[in-house]
């Protein structure tokens, strides 16, 4: 019996009455243009990133609503086909997606579970599993957060740069088999009250995608990463790494200022986790 088994969980097109139902840019989201989008998104670039791993003792489940449209299913199928670590899990809206996770970990065998967060817009560098997997050490309960990556901007223009984020969306869990809760148990920013977390430095193993329909996020990147070999390190080559490529733009006056901008921002954010300003669970 594996010592422990490791789940990357993803939510895709799921129904929340608490969100609002449009993008930043004020575009309705869960629409079938808003869905071809989206599935456009997670094909090029998280799929291609997972799929891309030197490890691949995982398996991925990804969260879809039950009311998504037959012609998407079609697609979901096609994904299941193309990598069998995938497996589309279908539940009715956000509410019960937390349940399942639960109720599904509740049948796994292995001792311990590592659970990783992961968007549907979002990337994994080749190495990522296997080096959350190394941190692996028979924890009872213990909070993974790979602070450095990247970030690359796909419209309205392209650009890509560093990005140094505490508490990020791609936090990993390890806990026992015993109820076990999940990383998607909490917001990713609430990890910041939990004292049982391991920070790790250095190794730049994620990239947000930066788009017009992401609800919150935005572009923050600094420096110059060289662009072919970052692509590559997270499974995107060909014809769209050639077409990012020749759309690709670089300011050095946004660039320090959102160097400036990090360094002042996880400062604080530790500066007020060490006066004791959040709370611990």
């Amino acid at each position: 019996m594996q010592e422990f088994q490791h789940i990357i969980i993803t939510r895709f097109n799921l129904r929340n009455h608490q969100w609002s139902n449009r993008t930043k840019n004020n575009t309705p989201i869960l629409t079938e243009s808003w869905l071809e989008d989206r599935f456009d998104l997670f094909e090029n670039f998280c799929f291609l990133s997972v799929r891309n791993q030197t490890n691949t003792n995982f398996q991925w489940w990804v969260f879809f609503d039950t009311e998504t449209p037959m012609r998407f299913r079609e697609r979901i199928s096609e994904f299941e086909r193309r990598f069998h670590r995938f497996t589309a899990v279908f539940v009715d809206g956000m509410d019960a997606f937390l349940p399942e996770v639960q109720e599904r970990l509740a049948l796994c065998k292995a001792p311990y579970i590592m659970t990783s967060r992961l968007d549907n817009d979002d990337c994994l560098h080749k190495d990522y599993v296997q080096v959350v997997q190394q941190q692996f050490a028979h924890q009872t309960y213990l909070a993974l957060d790979i602070i450095d990556g990247f970030t690359l901007q796909v419209q309205p223009e392209v650009r890509l740069g560093y990005r140094r984020h505490l508490y990020n969306p791609f936090i990993t869990l390890i806990e026992v088999n015993v109820n076990a809760k999940s990383v998607w148990d909490r917001t990713h920013s609430d990890w910041k009250k939990e004292k049982r977390l391991k920070r790790i430095k250095g190794e730049r193993l994620w990239m947000s995608v930066i788009h017009h329909d992401n609800k919150v996020n935005e572009y923050h990147g600094f420096g110059t990463p060289d662009f072919d070999e970052t692509l590559m390190n997270f499974g995107i080559r060909g014809a769209k790494k050639s077409e990012l490529r020749a759309l690709l733009t670089h300011s050095k006056r946004l660039s320090f200022k959102y160097w400036c901008e990090a360094v002042i921002y996880n400062v604080f954010k530790d500066f007020k986790k060490a006066i004791g300003l959040y709370s611990y669970k």
